[in-house]
């Protein structure tokens, strides 16, 4: 499932930033069929601000796109949407 525009859209219609960020370590923490988090080091990365470049659907989609982009060429994780690991 890719990202919901939401945010994007909330956040393209004033002009107001978009900040992502970066968690890893989230996996271990949360490990599959695992109803408890276990101990685990976690880091977290905020990435540069993102503005949308106007307020209509195509910027809010391009803006949720380069969000998404940006996260997953610092997150170190293969495209969970695709077959292949995305390179930086």
């Amino acid at each position: 499932m890719g990202f919901q525009t939401g945010a994007f859209f909330l956040a393209a219609r004033p002009g107001l930033p978009v900040a992502p960020l970066v968690m890893r370590g989230n996996r271990t923490l949360f490990g599959p069929e695992q109803p408890l988090p276990r101990r685990s080091a976690l880091s977290v990365q905020f990435l540069p601000a993102l503005r949308a470049d106007g307020n209509d659907r195509a910027a809010v989609d391009r803006l949720r796109d380069t969000a998404r982009a940006s996260m997953l060429a610092h997150c170190g994780e293969a495209d969970g949407l695709r077959t292949t690991p995305v390179t930086t």
